[in-house]
């Protein structure tokens, strides 16, 4: 998993390579944690538009990758272990995940993502969503 997965993160995110050290490269939650590191970085006065789109690309093609046999090598773990639930917790990423994530799945995810962010976290994230 980590060589498609580093591939495809350093390509979206260039950011995120220049961050990581040649033995990071085959650390999947580092890079993730770098990814939110530069996330955060630029996220002052807002997201710039060029960077969630670049993020939105980057859920949209983790997602569609096949399942892996364990979590170890499971690409959708690793994008909600090392990016939805640590924006999350974040104050000026939080918003991110209504491009993310559908209000139907985070509905659907609420007694997983309690066990990582408290009752406030996810309650400020549900209220972002529309309640078609």
């Amino acid at each position: 998993m980590s060589t498609r997965f580093t591939e495809k993160l350093f390509l979206i995110f260039p950011e995120v390579q220049s961050r990581a050290s040649d033995d990071d490269k085959n650390l999947p939650h580092v890079l993730m944690a770098y990814l939110v590191d530069f996330l955060e970085s630029c996220s002052g006065s807002g997201l710039p538009e060029d960077v969630a789109k670049r993020l939105v690309e980057f859920n949209f093609w983790c997602r569609a990758q096949p399942r892996g046999e364990s979590a170890k090598d499971d690409i959708y773990t690793l994008l909600v272990v090392g990016l939805y639930e640590k924006i999350l917790k974040k104050d000026d990423l939080y918003p991110l995940i209504v491009k993310l994530v559908s209000r139907e799945q985070f509905l659907d995810s609420k007694e997983y993502l309690l066990r990582w962010i408290d009752e406030r976290q996810y309650s400020r994230a549900l209220g972002l969503y529309s309640a078609d």
